[in-house]
């Protein structure tokens, strides 16, 4: 029985379980950020001339800062839209480094949108608050 339950848990299946999980809840879950020292980030990929969309809730009364780290391939724009579909805040910066941050009066669930204006396709990854 022990060496039976030794070989089902082997360290490549864990790393695979551990994986899946961060992929499931980290991806398809919004991130709840504007807590303190509770800072999140995600990457990922932008086709060309397409756009991503990253759903993060900002709390009340605090500021929401969003930092946009893109790749060298195309040039990109940050965008940080309101549950309404209002553009709040546009990306600050040089090139592929942009920082976007407003003040928040009303909690809820903001859209970070990463645009790829080039002909390549682009990573970035996206630090909130």
């Amino acid at each position: 029985m022990k060496a039976i339950f030794a070989r089902s848990l082997t360290t490549p299946r864990l790393v695979a379980i551990a994986i899946a999980l961060v992929l499931v809840f980290g991806i398809t879950a919004p991130m709840d950020a504007g807590r303190m020292g509770r800072p999140l980030s995600v990457q990922g990929f932008v086709a060309p001339f397409q756009s991503a969309v990253v759903p993060v809730w900002f709390t009340d009364n605090d500021i929401a800062m969003v930092l946009m780290i893109g790749g060298d391939s195309s040039e990109l724009e940050l965008c940080l839209f309101d549950g309404n579909n209002f553009n709040v805040s546009l990306g600050e910066g040089t090139g592929n480094y942009q920082v976007a941050r407003l003040f928040v009066l009303k909690r809820g669930l903001f859209f970070i949108v990463v645009r790829n204006l080039g002909p390549f396709p682009n990573a970035y990854m996206l630090l909130t608050n």
